[in-house]
Formats: C-alpha cells, sequence, structure tokens
C-alpha cells in the first residue's frame, strides 16, 4: 500500500488500468469536492469525497467501472447525506436532552391526570376507538365489529383521536402508537 497526497491508502498493483484509475480519481477529488460543497458545505463534502475515494480505490481495481467519476460522486452524495442526517439526529437529541434538564418533569400523577383529561375530550367514537385497539389491545376487526363499524371508519376513528392526543398531550408525530 503506497500513501496518496491526500493521507488515503491507495491500492498498488503492476497493472496499467489501476494506475490509471488511482490517478484519475486523484485528480478529480478537487472537482469533486467543489460539486459537492454547493449542497452540503465544504468539510462535509470533503469527507464524503475522502470515504468515496477510498471505495472507489477499494472497488474500482476489481470491477470494471465505465464511469469512476460518477460513481465516485454518487457514493459521496450519498454519504454527505448520511452524514448531515446522522449530525441532524445528533441536534435533535442534544436539543431534546436540554429541554428536558432545563424542563422540571412532571409527576407520574400529574401526566395520568393530563391523560385522563385528554381521553375525556375525545368524541366517544374516538375514545372507543383508541381505548379498544391501543389500550386493550384488540385488532381493528375485532374492535370495528364491537363497535358495529367498518375497519376503515375504525381506523378513521383512531387516527383523529390519536391526533387529538398528540395535540393535547404536546407529543412529537414521530411517536406514533
Amino acid at each position: 500500500m503506497a500513501k496518496t497526497p491526500y493521507g488515503l491508502d491507495m491500492i498498488t498493483d503492476d497493472s496499467e488500468s489501476d494506475k490509471q484509475l488511482a490517478s484519475l480519481v486523484q485528480d478529480s477529488r478537487t472537482s469533486l469536492v467543489r460539486a459537492l460543497s454547493v449542497k452540503y458545505g465544504a468539510d462535509t463534502a470533503s469527507d464524503a469525497v475522502s470515504e468515496a475515494v477510498r471505495t472507489l480505490l477499494e472497488v474500482g481495481p476489481n470491477h470494471q467501472i465505465a464511469n469512476p467519476i460518477g460513481y465516485a460522486y454518487r457514493i459521496a452524495d450519498r454519504a454527505a447525506a448520511r452524514m448531515l442526517r446522522r449530525e441532524k439526529k445528533d441536534e435533535i437529541v442534544a436539543l431534546a436532552v436540554a429541554r428536558n434538564r432545563d424542563a422540571q418533569e412532571p409527576s407520574e400523577t400529574e401526566l395520568l391526570l393530563d391523560l385522563s383529561r385528554a381521553i375525556d375530550s375525545l368524541s366517544v367514537r374516538q375514545r372507543q376507538a383508541v381505548m379498544l385497539v391501543k389500550a386493550w389491545g384488540y385488532t381493528y376487526a375485532q374492535a370495528s365489529q364491537m363497535l358495529e363499524i367498518s375497519e376503515a371508519t375504525l381506523a378513521n376513528h383512531l387516527t383523529r383521536g390519536l391526533d387529538q392526543l398528540r395535540m393535547k398531550l404536546d407529543i412529537e408525530e414521530h411517536f406514533n402508537g
């Protein structure tokens, strides 16, 4: 293995095509970083291109890649998007931790009282749908048969009831139950 100017381990092989691939990828690195910087920022683009180059140099000598630069761009684009999602997730977790640290946690009794009030505020059908399916674990088929309504109508009442509960209890959408 030989070190490249970018600190990457480059696969060295005596074949001319491997040397051409490595040279082509290294020469196009700046262009790839520049192209992805617009979309993701310079730091993320640089890290993503490094990952793509590493992958291409590992895979390239073993496969015939028609457009190695396009392949490297796709790998880098996906890597950059993955990095941003990871960063965003970390920021959301940090914000939630900070918010919980700052807010005084309500007692279990207060939470149960709030839940009871929120359930009581639902329409009769919404309350029945939520309690049968979510609290008592009946299937849609069983609950709809008990209420003498179609499964689609039950699903509608359940969805609306859960939406009302989320709104009244200030629960984030991704905590679907």
